[in-house]
């Protein structure tokens, strides 16, 4: 699923239609090399923060 993702996402940036639409509304796609780091930083996050809410005893259900 996330290679799907991954080869949509990267077709969409390449597409000079959606990168125009994308800087009509203020934005612009990530380049690989960001995509990667905020990847890592998501993975680095959730395991933080569930050992964290492990260790508290905190569950989802309250």
């Amino acid at each position: 699923m996330v290679a799907r993702l991954s080869e949509a996402l990267g077709k969409a940036k390449a597409d000079p239609s959606f990168r125009a639409l994308l800087e009509a509304l203020g934005n612009s796609p990530m380049d690989d090399a960001a995509s990667a780091a905020i990847s890592a930083f998501l993975v680095a996050e959730v395991t933080r923060w569930g050992e964290v809410l492990r260790a508290s005893g905190i569950r989802p259900d309250g």
